[in-house]
């Protein structure tokens, strides 16, 4: 167990803490910021929820050099005000889906140390991942559709009340029906959700847009870049040798040190430093 003076010093070792979800991410972003990497202390908080609950937390406690960064899941992006220090930004969310879209890059993963074995062409990968992607496309509206339905039934489910404000059976009733007015808006989001033709109709739009991404190209921001990343790795190595984790964070290692040697790093991510840098005046 992490007591209090552990977690100050975890907290203290570099200037900037930065929250993210996996050793993947941890070590991606390491690799691609360096030598301003040294600047940030990652912490691995397991998954997005676990992200924002522990900055949350630990910016009411005083420490305004922690902040987090997460997949976008289907969010919307903030990747506007990543430019405007002055916007109080604290979770970070990409316009990628995933930070495995980031590592979809065909030279860099035609050109890495990890694909060795069978040297796969640049051609070979891409159209590998493109048959993965449209396989997928279903599958992606259903998530989509998912978690829209879950915003609309969650989205301003009420926070728990401070104890100071509930101290009978009427406030917490009151604060029950009456907090960000999930109570009175329930009904004709529960509705919605139960429509049959908007299950239809909203399936069918999603499906559209995913397979117009694939038809322009820009499918490698908007498909699951974990499920995709995970089978390129399957198609470069061929056999295994650790657990899928250490798996795909060797080859997400390995094009990070591709992409700064050929100076392909995303734009997007060196973007995140920045703004990280000059939110602290770093």
């Amino acid at each position: 167990m992490t007591t209090v003076s552990q977690l100050d010093a975890l907290l203290s070792v570099r200037p900037a803490v930065l929250w993210v979800e996996d050793r993947l991410t941890k070590e991606y972003l390491q690799r691609i910021w360096q030598p301003d990497d040294q600047l940030f202390h990652f912490l691995i908080a397991g998954n997005h929820a676990n992200v924002t609950a522990v900055v949350s937390h630990l910016r009411e406690e005083g420490h305004e050099h922690v902040f987090g960064f997460v997949d976008r899941d289907f969010q919307p992006s903030n990747r506007a005000r990543w430019k405007h220090p002055s916007a109080n930004l604290v979770i970070y969310r990409p316009e990628c889906l995933e930070i495995e879209n980031f590592l979809l890059d065909w030279p860099a993963l035609a050109g890495c140390r990890e694909n060795r074995r069978h040297q796969r062409s640049r051609q070979a990968i891409q159209a590998h991942a493109e048959q993965v992607a449209r396989q997928m496309v279903w599958w992606m509206a259903c998530r989509e559709l998912l978690s829209n339905f879950h915003e609309r039934l969650t989205g301003t489910f009420p926070d728990h009340p401070k104890s100071v404000h509930i101290n009978s059976l009427q406030d917490a009733e009151d604060y029950i029906k009456t907090a960000r007015g999930w109570w009175n808006n329930l009904p004709g989001q529960v509705a919605h959700v139960q429509n049959e033709s908007a299950i239809t109709s909203g399936l069918q739009s999603a499906s559209s847009r995913y397979q117009d991404s694939l038809n322009d190209g820009t499918w490698t921001e908007w498909f699951s870049g974990k499920e995709i990343f995970r089978s390129i790795r399957g198609f470069l190595f061929n056999q295994r040798y650790a657990g899928n984790d250490v798996m795909d964070t060797d080859l997400a290692k390995s094009v990070a040190d591709w992409q700064v040697d050929h100076q392909a790093v995303p734009a997007e991510l060196m973007e995140l430093k920045d703004s990280l840098k000059e939110r602290l005046g770093l």
